[in-house]
């Protein structure tokens, strides 16, 4: 006689409980966003960028297609696949970089992308016609789920275009000015004097006629006097430069007195031309038509100075582009490396900062985060080490922010839980609902006799 309240339950019993058990369990946590996660085969997030060079081409001529494709992860992408098909207008002539292409399909089969790895491609066509070409690029496939786009969608950051105009190229259209601006000395005394020159050549393939350049410098740097080709208005900074054979060369000197101390930054960029430029545009603040220089001035000339901007990298390149405003009232960190001395300074409205009178040693250079905001974050490096000697300057020191992206993706916690919890309601479920058949009852709950 079994003592009263003693379950009866058959190993088979037990056996088909158990097995029914885990099926409720394992199809409750397939409804969960944690199960798919562990399904897949990873997640990805790739990025396409596609540009063209030159922007500008007289029919017949050639352009080359740069595609880039990067993947940020957070896992290794693979079965990577990429769609190019040349629109009307272009004809493909021959290609190099990374996997195989075909030039037919426009299938670049690129394979395995790495986390945090780049893959990229030249794919040079001709110009046919006269006009203005688009030509366009986007993943079309990938073995993981992207986390911000959808393969082929023709959207979302795994596509890109670029454009390329075509000029009929008959008498003399094409040129291509490029411009770069210096100063000497990039150090001195308030009150001293700096060299600002200009260059400007044509590389042509034709003459450029209607040549002008601006130059541009703040109020804190006064004209002195210059010479050089063309006419130069001292009062709007305009230099008419005329015309400039394909191949030639001109050059302006600017002698500029900087009456305060800190960086002063002067820009120089061709604003005017009878002819297209094959790769830049007069006027638009950006291209090898435009340069600017910086010189630092101090009340008492520093043994050796470190200084540069802090601006808002709107692009998120690394690189400052014209029309990319500095960051006011950012704090820089000067270490002196060998005595642990530290020192701290603020940018100025337009984002320019100098670290003056600094004896010859070795520094290390850093921004104070937590006087940006966190909505910014370093696209270049957030410390510099440099080692200064008797009169060094060391004006690089640059750190561009930009917008932090907002968080994707889900968090795998609360949905394990949402599954646990839908496997516990599963399994009360089953010992409501369960079928009491003769001899196949789950337990037996003997009274006592």
């Amino acid at each position: 006689m079994k003592a009263a309240g003693a379950f009866l339950f058959t190993r088979n019993h037990a056996g088909r409980f158990l097995a029914l058990g885990a099926s409720i369990y394992l199809m409750a946590l397939m409804l969960t966003p944690a199960a798919a996660a562990l399904q897949s085969t990873g997640v990805i997030d790739l990025e396409l960028d596609k540009t063209v060079s030159p922007q500008l081409v007289a029919a017949g001529e050639e352009a080359t297609w740069t595609l880039t494709v990067l993947n940020r992860g957070p896992d290794d992408a693979t079965s990577v696949e990429v769609a190019d098909l040349l629109p009307a207008g272009l004809t493909y002539v021959s290609h190099s970089g990374h996997g195989m292409l075909n030039p037919a399909s426009g299938i670049w089969a690129i394979g395995t992308v790495p986390a945090e790895g780049q893959v990229s491609i030249e794919i040079v066509t001709a110009v046919d016609v006269v006009g203005d070409l688009v030509n366009s690029a986007e993943v079309t496939m990938a073995d993981q789920e992207d986390v911000d786009s959808t393969p082929g969608d023709g959207t979302g950051d795994d596509w890109d275009d670029a454009a390329v105009e075509a000029t009929a190229g008959e008498d003399g259209e094409l040129i291509d000015l490029e411009l770069t601006l210096t100063a000497n000395p990039t150090q001195v005394t308030v009150g001293e004097s700096s060299t600002f020159t200009v260059d400007l050549v044509n590389q042509g393939p034709d003459d450029a006629t209607g040549v002008a350049v601006t130059v541009d410098c703040p109020a804190e740097i006064t004209y002195v006097s210059h010479s050089g080709a063309g006419a130069f208005d001292a009062t709007g900074g305009a230099w008419t430069v005329g015309d400039l054979g394909a191949g030639a060369a001109v050059a302006l000197e600017i002698r500029m007195t900087v009456d305060s101390d800190g960086l002063w930054v002067c820009a120089a960029e061709v604003t005017a031309a009878d002819q297209d430029d094959v790769d830049s545009t007069p006027g638009d603040g950006t291209g090898d038509d435009w340069d600017e220089a910086t010189v630092a001035a101090a009340a008492v000339l520093a043994s050796a100075i470190i200084g540069d901007t802090v601006w808002l990298d709107a692009d998120g390149d690394g690189s400052q582009d014209a029309g990319e405003s500095g960051i006011a009232a950012a704090t820089v960190v000067l270490t002196n490396v060998d005595t642990n001395a530290v020192v701290t300074t603020a940018t100025n409205a337009d984002g320019l900062y100098l670290f003056s009178a600094l004896e010859p040693g070795n520094y290390r250079v850093e921004i104070d985060m937590a006087t940006v905001g966190n909505q910014l974050s370093l696209t270049t490096a957030g410390t510099f080490t440099v080692g200064l000697a008797d009169n060094d300057a060391f004006l690089t020191a640059d750190f561009g922010l930009s917008q932090v992206l907002p968080r994707t993706g889900f968090d795998p916690i609360p949905a394990t839980l949402a599954g646990l919890i839908l496997v516990l309601l599963g399994a009360i479920a089953l010992e409501l609902t369960w079928p009491e058949r003769a001899g196949r009852r789950l337990f037996l709950l003997r009274r006592p006799t």
